[in-house]
């Protein structure tokens, strides 16, 4: 054998198998089977490059040997094909014997071309490659400008034909001497001259939707001539070119940027709560790595990237050491940044609680740690030991975080020129680093501020340039060209903005669209401007906010413009105390659309202000039964009210009417656990409240609730949490500031509530609530001249405030009490009465104001005057549960005891009826007890 034939080969027989390495025993083998065509491709050692089989000169000799070993084994069959080969006119020259696949042949442009060429083996451009067949070939005429030799390469696929080749194991078609002749055949060029016949078949052609083809639609009736395509076809294709059409003139319109589309984003679960240990040990290095990735990865200021730099990093950082400070740090300050997106929730608190507490001395501290504690003093509204904080840890090492944080502690101060020099020094130079865009966002609100617009303009076209997707930022200089008057300039930033909802928090996208909606009414697009208002008002934080412009927006529409215009006056007149006039108005815009639920819906509060509940009930009612978007609003609102008369029964009926709306359900489940409250069941109201904080709420009715639940419960901390909270969507809460004021009283002392409450004066210094809250921390400290001041101050800012008012009623009360002198303490009842009756008046809706005044007239023995306050009470509440508990419990005891009735077991009676037993119960006293007060020496007289 000669050494070549020490090679050993792979062979591809099928895309999906191949053979090898071959020795040349194992390939020879194959081809005597029938098994090589001589197309596969095939390598030899080293297995670098793959050529056909027949490429290999010593690989097309074994072809060759195999043809003529079939021809002697079966001459007949081999003298017919060659006699059918001979009489055919127009040979091919090239035959693709299987699917795909294609045979070179060297063909001859001078001679004939002979039955077998021999391979060339000393050749080095090509070898010859063997034919299996000898096919003759016509002569062609020498043509000087082709080369001699040519090759050819003709795609043949295989004849579906029982006749033709079959396949053998792996999918290779066997190509016999016997069936040579209808390959020929199958494959020769048609001659133009003869029309084939039509093929006339029984089976039906069928689509590819497996119907059957009707030819008739291929003929049009009225030329006869066949068509192209069928009608059915033409029409798919008019409805395709439609298509496309339209969604190119819709790429056209999102180009525009007046094509702003409202988008919203959800994202996903974030994890709060204190990382498990990972591991049996701990890894320091690991640790430190992890959480340097994690503040790269949060340098873009995004929440996206507050939270896969807390899922992916920070995490599994403080897993992995428990002891790693900072990281516990960058944890808490990601968790406070993303507490909008986050629950704001028990859980929440005490996950950031437990990181910081106990930290580690103040020599260790780390600006990480100074960070992390100064954001957590600023989330409970305790700004004056946050500067404390970052004050103390300035002056060991500034860096750039901890001057953002003094300068944004000092602009919730209104203290602005050390805000602005604190973030001056916190921003480098343009050519020498990068701001942060937190940073940069609040030295342009602080030079806006300070009325240098043009240097704010300055930094936001800086901050665009280097931050160009920062949500806040492009917010606030879409707000910040809109109040200069460039609503067209602002309208390409917030269509960048809107593009990308996962850039802002849920607070920052409704503030988003109320801002595109402004964009757009200044344009006078004023149906974009209706839809974005739309959009905001179904969850933004502040709906007053939101109704002022959506109701201006409706004025510009014709569809609305009578209406609104007359209920834009009337909110005017509201404004201005003008309570009879804003009715006028409410009823002439009634009288032209009642099937608008806006203005049932604003009378309802109205009347609901002035203390006129059964007016409001009546106005809600209909704003839910008569009208066409039955608001469900109106549901929750008279839920509410019902709650707080203790009809509990029409109040869980309200409340089913909005659960089927499918809506608000943080103020459904809020409802749902009031309604427990009222039947005294705390421990199944608390799992309500949960479940509405879990939603995200940002009711403030419900943080103050559940604030007030955790002060009965001792939990000074977590109240003051809540009540934060609620300060976050509404400033200047009253009572949220009273909340954070006193359990600061109870928690540190009364200076530091003394503090937060000075600082919200100095914010608003005309503030009745706020100097009302500071009177009350100063009576409860035991200052009472510095109380009574801050009282009376309170009342000449506000004579309208009602709390200032029930507070000064129980001071002067007290004092009574407290007096020996019977002139003095009649004296400061007279004052007392007065106060209460005030309130009553300016809160014509709270029956504790008329159960206050009732229980003083009883203690000086004016018992008219008592009983109908009394029955105020149980007109605004009917089922009070204590309406009057001493004329109740002594007075009704007394006289049972004195005509010798046994106390009454407890009825059974419908409801309806034992109220009605009550109030003549209640009568029957009344009388009993005036008579005797006629026949008895006054008590509170003196001698």
């Amino acid at each position: 054998m000669p050494p070549i034939h020490y090679k050993k080969y792979k062979i591809k027989i099928s895309a999906e198998r191949t053979l090898g390495p071959l020795d040349w025993d194992r390939v020879q083998a194959l081809v005597m089977k029938g098994r090589i065509e001589g197309t596969e491709p095939t390598s030899a050692e080293p297995y670098v490059n793959w050529l056909p089989f027949a490429s290999y000169p010593e690989l097309g000799e074994l072809l060759l040997r195999k043809v003529q070993t079939d021809q002697a084994n079966n001459p007949a069959a081999a003298a017919a094909a060659a006699s059918t080969a001979a009489a055919e006119s127009a040979p091919t020259m090239t035959m693709r014997l299987p699917a795909e696949r294609t045979m070179t042949m060297a063909v001859e442009s001078t001679s004939d071309l002979p039955a077998i060429t021999p391979a060339r083996e000393n050749e080095d451009d090509f070898y010859a490659v063997p034919t299996l067949l000898d096919i003759p070939v016509p002569k062609k005429e020498y043509n000087p400008d082709f080369e001699p030799t040519q090759f050819i390469s003709l795609p043949v696929p295989v004849s579906e034909e029982p006749q033709l080749p079959e396949e053998s194991e792996g999918g290779t078609k066997i190509l016999r001497p016997e069936s040579m002749d209808l390959v020929i055949q199958q494959y020769l060029p048609p001659d133009p001259a003869v029309k084939p016949a039509e093929v006339v078949s029984d089976t039906p052609k069928k689509n590819i939707f497996g119907q059957v083809v009707d030819q008739q639609q291929y003929i049009d009736v009225a030329t006869g001539k066949k068509r192209l395509i069928s009608r059915n076809t033409a029409a798919l294709l008019a409805l395709v070119l439609m298509m496309l059409s339209y969604f190119g003139l819709r790429d056209e319109e999102d180009r525009d940027p007046n094509n702003i589309s409202v988008a919203y984003h959800t994202f996903p679960y974030v994890e709060v709560n204190i990382p498990p240990k990972l591991g049996n040990t701990t890894d320091a290095a690991l640790s430190s790595d992890l959480m340097e990735k994690g503040q790269r990865l949060a340098a873009s200021e995004t929440p996206s990237a507050y939270i896969q730099a807390i899922k992916n990093d920070l995490y599994p950082s403080v897993g992995r050491n428990q002891k790693n400070i900072d990281a516990k740090a960058l944890l808490v300050s990601y968790y406070i940044r993303l507490s909008e997106i986050v629950p704001r929730d028990q859980r929440l608190f005490d996950t950031v609680d437990k990181l910081l507490f106990p930290g580690p001395g103040v020599p260790q501290w780390t600006p990480e740690y100074a960070v992390a504690l100064s954001e957590y003093y600023q989330m409970l509204n305790r700004f004056d030991q946050a500067q404390e904080v970052i004050d103390g840890f300035l002056k060991r090492r500034p860096t750039a975080e901890l001057l953002y944080q003094k300068a944004k502690i000092a602009y919730e101060r209104r203290d602005l020129d050390v805000a602005l020099n604190a973030i001056s020094k916190a921003i480098p130079p343009e050519k020498v680093a990068k701001a942060n865009p937190r940073h940069h966002l609040l030295y342009a609100m602080l030079l806006e501020k300070r009325g240098q617009k043009d240097a704010a303009a300055s930094a936001l076209k800086r901050l665009f340039r280097e931050t160009p997707l920062h949500g806040p930022s492009l917010l606030f200089h879409a707000e910040f060209l809109l109040r200069n008057g460039k609503p067209k300039e602002a309208r390409p930033i917030l269509k960048v903005l809107m593009a990308r909802p996962y850039l802002m928090d849920r607070m920052q996208q409704s503030d988003a669209m109320l801002v595109t909606a402004r964009v757009f009414e200044a344009l006078n697009d004023y149906k974009r401007a209706y839809r974005f208002a739309m959009a905001a008002e179904k969850f933004h934080y502040s709906p007053e906010a939101v109704q002022d412009v959506l109701f201006r927006i409706k004025s510009k529409l014709p569809a609305y413009k009578q209406a609104y215009t007359l209920i834009i006056a009337a909110r005017q007149k509201e404004k201005a105390k003008q309570a009879d006039q804003a009715i006028n108005n409410y009823v002439k815009a009634l009288e032209v659309n009642r099937r608008d639920s806006t203005v049932f819906m604003l009378l309802a509060n109205m009347f609901e202000e002035r203390g006129e509940i059964y007016d409001a009930i009546d106005r809600y009612t209909k704003a839910l039964t008569q009208t066409a978007d039955k608001p469900i609003e109106a549901a929750l609102a008279l839920g509410r009210i019902y709650a707080a008369r203790y009809d509990l029964e029409k109040a869980a009926s309200m409340i089913k009417i909005a659960t089927e709306k499918r809506e608000k359900g943080d103020q459904i489940e809020f409802l749902r656990g009031v309604l427990q409250l009222k039947q005294r069941r705390m421990d199944l109201a608390e799992p309500y409240f949960e479940r509405a904080l879990g939603k995200g709420s940002r009711l403030v009715d419900l943080y103050l609730q559940v604030g007030d639940t955790e002060v009965t419960k001792k939990n000074e901390k977590l109240a003051e949490f809540y009540y934060a909270t609620a300060l976050r969507y509404e400033p200047y809460h009253p009572k949220a500031m009273l909340g954070v004021a006193l359990t600061r009283f109870h928690l540190d002392s009364p200076s530091r509530a003394l503090t937060f409450l000075k600082d919200k004066l100095a914010t608003q210094p005309n503030s009745a609530a706020i100097m009302t809250n500071l009177a009350i921390i100063y009576l409860r400290s035991g200052d009472q001249d510095s109380g009574k001041s801050f009282l009376q101050n309170a009342i000449r800012s506000d004579a309208r405030y009602a709390e200032a008012f029930r507070l000064l009623g129980d001071l002067t009360k007290d004092e009574g009490n407290r007096q020996t002198d019977y002139g003095a303490r009649r004296n400061s009842y007279r004052y007392a009465l007065a106060s209460y009756e005030m309130y009553s008046k300016l809160a014509p809706n709270d029956p504790e104001g008329y159960k206050a005044t009732g229980d003083l007239y009883f203690d000086i023995r004016d018992l008219g005057a008592a009983a109908k306050n009394y029955y105020k009470v149980l007109e605004l509440t009917p089922n009070y549960p204590a309406p009057m508990p001493r004329w109740w419990k002594r007075e009704i005891s007394s006289w049972r005891r004195r005509n010798s009735i046994p106390p009454r077991a407890p009825s059974r009676r419908p409801r309806a009826l034992t109220r009605k037993i009550a109030m003549l119960s209640l009568a029957w006293a009344w009388f009993i007890t005036c008579k005797e007060a006629m026949i008895t020496p006054y008590r509170s007289s003196p001698g």
